[in-house]
């Protein structure tokens, strides 16, 4: 999922519309040219990359279709068309005159801040529900391994903690409100400080240094927050800076991550 690709200077840019077997734009789908990182559809089903169509891979992939990888085949003008078949048990047709509901991702503005990333508007790094169907993992700290942003840090049998680059305790926003810490707040590293302070998630540590020492700051046990089975969506932000307007909190964060829950569609 995270292996750059690198592909020709001269290579054109082409169109990729995906849509089902009706016809019909499938929004948000993901895709990955030949293996390299993976981009997002916008909601009319259109993503723009340089590739070769004619030579080169391409996996994608939406919850509800079945993946498809393959070549794409020659574009007609700048456009190729990929078609993704249901995966859900077919049923006699039904018309449905009006505008398509949208999805509780697509309300909290997921898709939008990826669109928004990608354009090039901000730095961030994002799990889609395709990404959390398709890897095995028994907790949410499992989803923050490997990332660029965040590191995992256990803290004994009941889980881990995550901490930003600059060694403190990330703010984390389940479902866009920020969690506190009620009690489960521990000392993620070893310190020669006293106690911990219950500051709140996200507040600047007393001694912070880049082995990671919290000193008398603390974070919460990522795995206590929510289980990975109702986790939907991630978003992660390494600093206040480089987190949109409508995900900031009181507190200067030394990084964010936003935790979305529900179904994966």
């Amino acid at each position: 999922m995270h292996v750059a690709v690198t592909l020709r200077a001269q290579s054109p840019a082409t169109t990729v519309r995906v849509l089902d077997q009706r016809g019909a734009p499938v929004s948000h789908a993901v895709l990955d040219v030949g293996g390299g990182s993976p981009r997002i559809a916008d909601d009319s089903g259109r993503i723009t990359m340089h590739f070769d169509s004619d030579t080169t891979t391409v996996r994608v992939r939406r919850m509800g279709f079945a993946p498809f990888f393959g070549p794409v085949g020659r574009a007609v003008g700048s456009e190729v068309t990929v078609t993704l078949t249901s995966a859900a048990q077919p049923l006699a047709a039904v018309t449905v005159e009006g505008k398509r509901d949208k999805t509780p991702l697509e309300r909290s503005g997921f898709y939008d801040r990826v669109l928004r990333a990608q354009r090039g508007a901000y730095t961030a790094e994002f799990v889609t529900p395709e990404e959390l169907d398709s890897r095995p993992m028994s907790r949410v700290s499992d989803a923050f391994r490997g990332r660029r942003f965040i590191k995992v840090i256990p803290a004994g049998p009941r889980g881990s903690v995550l901490q930003g680059r600059a060694g403190c305790a990330v703010t984390i926003l389940l479902d866009g409100q920020p969690v506190r810490g009620e009690g489960k707040w521990v000392e993620p590293l070893v310190s020669n400080l006293p106690g911990p302070a219950k500051t709140g998630l996200g507040a600047r540590p007393d001694v912070s240094t880049s082995g990671g020492t919290f000193g008398r700051s603390s974070a919460l046990i990522i795995d206590d927050i929510v289980n990975i089975g109702s986790v939907t969506a991630i978003e992660m932000y390494a600093s206040a800076n480089s987190a949109p307007a409508e995900l900031m909190t009181n507190w200067p964060p030394c990084g964010v991550v936003a935790i979305w829950t529900g179904a994966r569609h």
